[in-house]
């Protein structure tokens, strides 16, 4: 029987996650531009288990992109006339 349950960490990379039936587990834990981890535990009825995960760099690699701008055509308003008025 496979279970899937999950949980976000907060701004301290704390986590939690409940509802975990006893037995064998794996943890995995995973962000972008990071290697993927996993810990396989064993947990007992009613415990609380701490699985800290540290997380090894894998910079994203992505294909050259090319960025393209387009300036829109401006309007000049015509320049005010000063007339000396000498009358």
């Amino acid at each position: 029987m496979s279970t899937r349950l999950g949980a976000v960490t907060d701004a301290q990379g704390k986590y939690r996650i409940t509802g975990v039936a006893a037995g064998t587990v794996t943890i995995r834990a995973r962000r972008i531009g990071f290697l993927a981890s996993e810990r396989t535990v064993s947990l007992a009825d009613d415990q609380s288990l701490t699985v800290n995960f540290a997380l090894s760099v894998a910079p994203l690699l992505i294909d050259a992109m090319v960025v393209t701008g387009h300036r829109a055509a401006q309007v000049r308003a015509p320049s005010a006339i000063r007339s000396s008025g000498s009358m």
